[in-house]
């Protein structure tokens, strides 16, 4: 059998074997799901490109299953997202979602990497979008209800619009389609502000590895799947999804400064960052630097913030934290300049500004990251996980189309000014950080500089308002324009001023009867 045949049935079989197993409560760890995982990760490095076309009996439609650099770019999302969450599954202090919930939405990640045709994509979603549903509703927390219920709503809408645009292509194969129901569909299941109410909940009140699943795989699958269902006048709604990304990605960024936990910040940077993909989504998958491998590196990054705890703050952090940024920075650049190609020259500088929102809130969310959660030791490799996971997204990246990185500025720029506003907030939070953060001198400068040049704007506002406080009293002087009225409206009762509007009332009639 082909393998790409066998690789989105891998999990369900697995499921069903685990179902029938007496020895089901045993074999419940994050073992089997990582076993699982591993697969589409070797698939994707190993495997050559194949295309499989589907008969259609299994699908109505043109459908096939195509192993091209889209699928290996939501392999290695996807794969990796449940591989990191496998392993840490295996940690004893780490709550662990049901594995049956965890397979069946493994299963619809590949179906979206792979397939190729309007409705097997749709049923990956669907599959996502439900098993997804189903994980966070295993993790039993008081807290997860009322988001959970907002997730179910958005994911019911999401794909009622979704079925909308598949019927009208299939009725009117060589029209346009309802792009617009397609792009606020994919909204919807990518968290874009406003639709993203459910996200910041939900990673604060889940263990590490729903955390990791939510960063990386609803956007992913969002965007990934809306590449390849989108119709081909997506162009068409480059407007509207450049207005609603900028607006998403500032209500992310103003959000996220006034957090005070590090897991709901990062709600807010994956907000943003789908935010910014939603910009990029007219210009396809064409171009300079395929988007597939740029949603990898920007959500990689993201997915990997929640492990930073599981490390003791020293060199070792700082690395991380380093890596993630510049990638997470570096990609989001790309993704501006990916996206200034579906717009007009004079406003391809705007989505430069949603990459910068986006880094900026990530950087936030790492700064607020607290100390370790388990010993060092055991922690260490599943750290550099995701981290290789999002520098490789980049170097692949680099090595298939040479980027140049046009859009490079839009990093330093963004990490900088997560950190100054890290450290302008820094008293209303509860993450403290011990010695060897490399980061500490150049925010406590920061902090210096930043609250010397206010103190000093302040007191030259204050002078400034002062003055003009005391100009415009000057101008207005009560008593002096109460005794000017009172001497006008006398001289309008003087007689020699009623005789004048008396002759200029007689001229005017005399004039209108001679006319």
């Amino acid at each position: 059998m082909n393998l790409l045949l066998a690789l989105p049935l891998l999990p369900l079989a697995v499921l069903l074997w685990l179902a029938l197993s007496r020895r089901r409560e045993a074999l419940e760890t994050g073992w089997l799901v990582a076993l699982v995982a591993s697969l589409p990760l070797a698939v994707a490095v190993l495997m050559a490109p194949q295309e499989m076309a589907l008969p259609d009996l299994l699908v109505q439609g043109s459908a096939a299953l195509v192993l091209d650099g889209t699928a290996r770019a939501g392999l290695l999302l996807f794969g990796g997202g449940w591989f990191v969450a496998g392993l840490l599954m295996t940690h004893g202090g780490e709550r662990s979602p049901a594995v049956m919930a965890l397979l069946v939405t493994l299963s619809g990640a590949l179906t979206v990497a792979l397939g190729q045709g309007g409705p097997l994509v749709y049923a990956g979603l669907l599959a996502l979008g439900y098993g997804l549903y189903g994980v966070v509703a295993s993790e039993r927390h008081d807290g997860w209800q009322r988001p959970g219920a907002v997730l179910i709503v958005f994911l019911v809408v999401s794909d009622l619009l979704v079925f909308e645009v598949l019927l009208d292509r299939t009725a009117h194969p060589s029209g346009a389609g309802l792009a617009l129901l397609a792009v606020i569909a994919l909204a919807l299941r990518g968290g874009v502000p406003p639709a993203h109410g459910w996200l910041p909940q939900l990673l604060q009140v889940g263990s590490a590895p729903a955390a990791v699943l939510l960063a990386m795989v609803p956007a992913g699958a969002a965007w990934l799947g809306g590449v390849k269902i989108m119709p081909s006048a997506g162009a068409g709604v480059a407007m509207f999804c450049l207005l609603v990304g900028l607006i998403g990605a500032a209500w992310a960024a103003v959000a996220g400064v006034v957090q005070r936990e590090e897991r709901a910040t990062l709600g807010y940077a994956v907000a943003a960052s789908s935010a910014l993909l939603l910009v990029a989504l007219p210009a396809g998958v064409a171009g300079m630097l395929p988007l597939p491998w740029l949603v990898l590196a920007v959500l990689a990054a993201c997915g990997a913030q929640p492990l930073l705890r599981f490390l003791a703050p020293g060199w070792l952090h700082d690395l991380a934290v380093a890596l993630l940024l510049l990638a997470h920075g570096l990609a989001a650049g790309q993704v501006a300049v990916h996206a200034g190609t579906a717009l007009p020259p004079g406003i391809a500088l705007l989505p430069g500004l949603a990459a910068v929102l986006a880094t900026f809130v990530l950087t936030l969310a790492v700064r607020r990251v607290g100390g370790p959660a388990v010993s060092p030791e055991r922690s260490t490799g599943l750290v550099f996980t995701p981290v290789a996971l999002a520098v490789a997204g980049v170097g692949a990246a680099w090595w298939l189309a040479p980027p140049g990185f046009a859009s490079a500025w839009s990093a330093p720029v963004a990490i900088t000014l997560g950190l100054v506003a890290h450290r302008l907030t820094r008293e209303r939070l509860s993450a403290p950080f011990g010695a060897g953060d490399v980061f500490e001198p150049v925010e406590s400068l920061t902090g210096r500089l930043v609250r010397a040049v206010g103190a000093l704007c302040q007191q030259q506002v204050a002078r400034i308002r002062d003055a003009c406080m005391g100009a415009l009293l000057g101008l207005w002087d009560g008593p002096a324009w109460a005794r000017r009225m009172q001497q006008l409206d006398i001289r309008l009762r003087s007689w020699p001023a009623t005789s004048l509007m008396m002759l200029a009332v007689a001229l005017g009639a005399a004039y209108l009867l001679a006319r």
